[in-house]
């Protein structure tokens, strides 16, 4: 009999029944970010795929303990091809892998997790927006392939990362001499402006929710209100936020930034801290005020702040690196997509390994455009070549 027995959850409403268990495996797994928590999915569900199926493939021990953990829903690609995919859209993911650091070395334990995907209803996985160099997304690239079950993967594109080693000073002086002459000379240019400050719930007498309420001002005077996408303009995307601030403030892994001149929020970053790292989901900053790049003087002084915060080392700003993250950027890790398929799904990974590539390829020879999309196996991201940077906004 094996150690390892699997089971798949159908049911958004049993998700949080076995919160305990979840949030146990997503601290023990190295998935960092907190919205991989149990408590995320059933609001981003009822949110934004309310109608959608779900399927959670959970492996557990004998004892009970869980060891692997992956949220699916039903999706398509190119509007006809029905696969399973992480729940997640252009506002937030919902969901990743987690696995146990401990039974990923044990073949019953692969040997389960292959059992319940088999018994997924859909014959490929679409797996999109991964950080397909993390030990968990390496050790799936090296076990679920099997006679099948095959498995393929690519790299998009580079999200930028900070190290917060050494104090501020010393980070500040890697930084170039021009930048940081801008730097004095924008902080310089808001604070003839009224006084500039730093508010966070951390430590201010503002509340969560005072704070998300000048975010939600900030957004309103921001390139996100004229291009459309502000949150404050979709109103379930602004209740899915604020219900999800509070759900990260309750869990002490809420970290909102705004900056304020005088008494007016100029710029904002809402994100999260979890084991040693902040992240930077959503940041913009008041147009009016664009001369004096509040949002540079913002970034300057959150990193100013994390330095000083004990327990975190780095910062991951999530989206593609542009020019505006390079800046302040030590490094990065590459984010990509892994496509599994069994049966006759077996033949869009196929076409995902040699087709797609050759599209793509043939796509930016008429458009003149640079490579996107770099495959890859289980080399170190130093092997690839590195993407040209996006502009910033």
């Amino acid at each position: 009999m094996s150690r390892y027995q699997w089971e798949l959850l159908d049911d958004p409403d049993q998700v949080p029944q076995h919160a305990i268990a979840w949030n146990d495996l997503w601290w023990r797994s190295d998935t960092p970010w907190p919205l991989a928590r149990a408590e995320v999915l059933p609001l981003w569900l009822e949110h934004f795929a309310p109608e959608a199926a779900l399927r959670v493939v959970i492996v557990r021990r004998q004892s009970g303990a869980w060891t692997a953990c992956l949220p699916l829903i039903s999706g398509r690609v190119g509007r006809w091809f029905p696969v399973g995919r992480l729940p997640g859209n252009a506002w937030t993911s919902a969901g990743d892998l987690l696995l146990d650091p401990v039974a990923v070395k044990e073949p019953e334990f692969w040997q389960a997790l292959r059992e319940a995907l088999a018994h997924l209803p859909w014959r490929v996985l679409w797996l999109e927006d991964l950080p397909v160099e993390s030990p968990r997304w390496q050790w799936w690239q090296r076990q679920i392939p099997q006679e099948k079950l095959a498995c393929d993967a690519c790299q998009h594109v580079p999200v930028g990362i900070t190290e917060l080693e050494g104090d501020w000073d010393h980070f500040l002086r890697t930084r170039s001499r021009n930048f940081r002459k801008s730097l004095r000379r924008c902080r310089q240019s808001l604070a003839r402006l009224g006084e500039v400050e730093l508010l966070t719930h951390l430590d201010s007498p503002c509340s969560a929710q005072e704070l998300m309420e000048m975010v939600k001002e900030v957004e309103r005077r921001s390139w996100k209100f004229q291009a459309g996408t502000a949150l404050v303009q979709h109103p379930h995307v602004e209740a899915f936020f604020d219900r999800w601030t509070q759900l990260l403030d309750q869990s002490s892994h809420l970290a909102v930034f705004v900056l304020r001149v005088g008494q007016r929020p100029v710029a904002y970053e809402w994100g999260y801290v979890a084991k040693g790292t902040y992240f930077s989901h959503k940041c913009s900053f008041d147009q009016q005020l664009g001369e004096h790049s509040p949002g540079h003087v913002l970034c300057a002084m959150v990193l100013q702040r994390l330095f000083d915060q004990p327990g975190v080392h780095r910062v991951d700003y999530l989206g593609p690196m542009t020019e505006a993250i390079r800046r302040w950027s030590t490094g990065h890790y590459w984010s990509g997509r892994v496509v599994c398929g069994r049966g006759v799904g077996r033949a869009a990974v196929a076409a995902h390994r040699h087709l797609l590539p050759w599209w793509r390829r043939l796509r930016r020879r008429e458009l003149s455009a640079p490579p996107q999309t770099v495959p890859i196996g289980l080399a170190p991201a130093e092997t690839s070549a590195p993407l040209p940077m996006e502009s910033s906004s």
